[in-house]
């Protein structure tokens, strides 16, 4: 795999605009990548794989590089939660962690939040596309599968 990739056309114009959502949240996943060297190397490593997944789904339209920018934001996100719930369990104050990581801290949580409500919203366009079903909703509960394919039974006739 050769980076930088040859982006894709985005054939919608909502398409169009989570593509441009997506770089510009991948330029902020890069600040708060540098942010979250000074609190966490192991956060660090996991803000570079996120840009990376973050930056395959909006080059070539795959949904489920947002799903796993999803995951892996969520993980970070959740230990970012932990991290609070210790200060609260523990009873240390601002003023004894530092107040420098503590604003961090926070700062990648609401930046984490938001990211995974931004890239799911592109998620459901992306997969809409992929299947050919521009506005298609994700959650709808209909089938996911292609109307001409069914999972491992490629071009075989089905009965019910």
């Amino acid at each position: 795999m050769c980076i930088p990739l040859p982006q894709a056309n985005p054939p919608t114009e909502e398409c169009r605009k989570h593509v441009k959502r997506l770089e510009i949240l991948l330029i902020v996943q890069l600040v708060a990548m540098v942010l979250s060297i000074m609190v966490s190397s192991t956060m660090f490593l996991y803000m570079l794989f996120s840009a990376l997944m973050l930056y395959l789904a909006y080059t070539q339209l795959d949904y489920c590089s947002t799903i796993i920018y999803i995951f892996f934001a969520g993980s970070q996100l959740l230990d970012l939660l932990l991290t609070f719930g210790t200060f609260w369990q523990n009873d240390i104050t601002v003023s004894e962690y530092g107040v420098y990581p503590f604003v961090i801290y926070i700062i990648l949580t609401v930046f984490l939040a938001v990211a995974i409500w931004i890239v799911f919203k592109a998620y459901k366009e992306f997969k809409a596309v992929a299947f050919g079903r521009a506005g298609y909703s994700v959650l709808g509960g209909g089938n996911d599968q292609p109307d001409n394919q069914a999972y491992g039974a490629v071009g075989k006739k089905h009965t019910n």
